[in-house]
């Protein structure tokens, strides 16, 4: 069993992370909760091979069959994990998961045409049509009974409009914690398919799905329609922590659009960002890593029961949803004044995400990361949960 308790403040500020260093108030590093990266290394059998890697100096260009072992240890996965049948030839790889989607904005729409993407949202999903010139549809979703639901009406509103051309399905879903169950994903691949929409598929929090309640299905796996409409983004890096290593895969199986991006020359392009050591990592996930998964999925869970539990204790009036996957946990504080993220920054010197970055219409909203040890995320909990009981009282 691994110690995911050990680490203190200080190691962690020491060791400079992102997550640890980049947000500040009064030239003082904030706790850490917002980048969706783990404290906790990675899995033994990863960490091995990476050590391994390095003394033998293996710092060159990409081996070819490394990159093939990745793609037949993807496919492997992909079938052991969620029963997808994917073939080696139908995995690319890539540097990471918004190269992907970038690729297929280019290819998949044209100046003036619209991404469609659900919200609340991952940021770069907001950022990356508009900044590559194309229109950008949000589509809010609802929060009901507990847990965030697309709503299935405006979204079918935002497709059937000329200009939409790709929809943006993220799953699970980056920042709710939702697992879309299979009749959701149904419903949107009709949708996508019935108003000439392709989907760039981001399933990079597949393996961190938390409950028994709730099971990752691949979007493309559900339908061959799907499949033919359909980019798929994978990667070890959530699961296992490997974000900074670069090596994502791209499942796309035969269809026109694989066509596409072949002639494009987009796969070729794509797959000289991925680094060998990413490609090494993920392959010892992949093989090696799923025991270390485990462990890590039910620590997770438990640190996100035992802060929704205190912080509800202490700030009542949020709104917590249970989360199904990820380790992020959002909370509306639209009860505790109007600018939660200056409370939680200024007054609990606790770096999180605000609604305002993730979708129109959302400034109550706080997302959290629970992938740290759990008596410094109790202690975030309580000092966020806190403030904004006391801003109520001001």
């Amino acid at each position: 069993m691994q110690d995911f308790d050990h680490l203190s403040l200080q190691e962690l500020r020491r060791r400079g992370s992102l997550k640890w260093t980049g947000k500040t108030f009064e030239n003082e590093p904030l706790w850490g909760a917002w980048v969706a990266e783990m404290d906790f290394g990675t899995a033994p059998a990863v960490a091995r091979c990476l050590h391994r890697a390095i003394d033998d100096g293996f710092f060159g260009y990409m081996p070819p069959l490394l990159a093939n072992d990745v793609q037949r240890e993807t496919g492997r996965f992909l079938a052991a994990s969620y029963g997808w049948q994917v073939s080696a030839e139908d995995v690319f790889i890539s540097s990471d998961v918004l190269s992907i989607l970038r690729a297929q904005v280019q290819l998949a729409t044209k100046a003036g045409e619209a991404v469609v993407v659900p919200t609340p949202a991952y940021m770069p999903f907001l950022t990356i049509p508009t900044q590559a010139g194309r229109d950008l549809i949000e589509v809010k979703s609802r929060y009901y009974q507990g847990r965030w639901e697309l709503d299935f009406a405006a979204l079918e509103n935002a497709l059937s409009q000329e200009k939409a051309k790709l929809l943006v399905l993220c799953n699970p879903w980056n920042p709710t914690g939702r697992v879309l169950s299979e009749a959701e994903l149904r419903k949107v691949g009709q949708l996508a398919l019935a108003h000439k929409v392709t989907v760039f598929a981001d399933e990079i929090h597949a393996p961190l799905v938390l409950t028994d309640k709730a099971r990752h299905i691949p979007f493309a796996s559900l339908d061959p329609d799907f499949s033919q409409i359909t980019v798929t983004a994978h990667a070890a890096s959530k699961g296992w922590n490997l974000a900074g290593l670069h090596c994502a895969q791209m499942i796309l199986p035969p269809s026109p659009l694989r066509d596409r991006f072949e002639e494009s020359g987009l796969t070729t392009q794509l797959a000289m960002g991925a680094t060998p050591l990413g490609a090494l990592a993920t392959r010892a996930a992949y093989q090696e890593g799923g025991a270390w998964l485990q462990e890590i999925k039910a620590y997770i869970r438990e640190n996100l029961a035992c802060s929704r539990d205190l912080a509800l204790q202490i700030a009542p009036q949020l709104q917590i949803p249970e989360v199904e996957g990820t380790y992020l946990s959002l909370w509306d504080a639209s009860s505790y004044g109007e600018n939660p993220v200056k409370i939680a920054e200024e007054k609990a010197r606790v770096g999180v995400n605000g609604g305002e970055i993730l979708g129109s219409g959302y400034p109550g909203l706080l997302r959290l990361n629970a992938a740290t040890p759990r008596y410094l995320f109790l202690e975030m909990t309580r000092r966020l949960a806190s403030a904004l009981r006391e801003a109520e009282n001001d």
